[in-house]
């Protein structure tokens, strides 16, 4: 809960640090892709930092993010031990 609460706060401040609507400012840039994996997993996992939720589906409806989760999902190479679940 604490790292996604100091995840909120870096959010809130770049963004009212530079008007926005991006964390840099008003392109999205390399800081926003270096956030877009930390938005899949708050929508995966069902978190959202204070103040944050606009940010974070506006991130993962960028063209380019959804370009790069595409061909992620078509990547047909694995890592074995990252496609099993742990038995404890």
């Amino acid at each position: 809960a604490a790292d996604v609460a100091r995840i909120g706060l870096l959010w809130s401040w770049a963004i009212a640090r530079t008007g926005g609507p991006w964390l840099g400012g008003p392109r999205f840039s390399a800081v926003d892709a270096f956030y877009a994996p930390v938005a899949f997993r708050f929508r995966e996992y069902g978190l959202e930092a204070p103040g944050t939720a606009d940010y974070a589906a506006q991130l993962l409806e960028h063209p380019a993010v959804g370009k790069w989760h595409s061909l992620a999902k078509a990547d047909v190479r694995r890592i074995a031990c990252y496609e099993e679940l742990p038995d404890h």
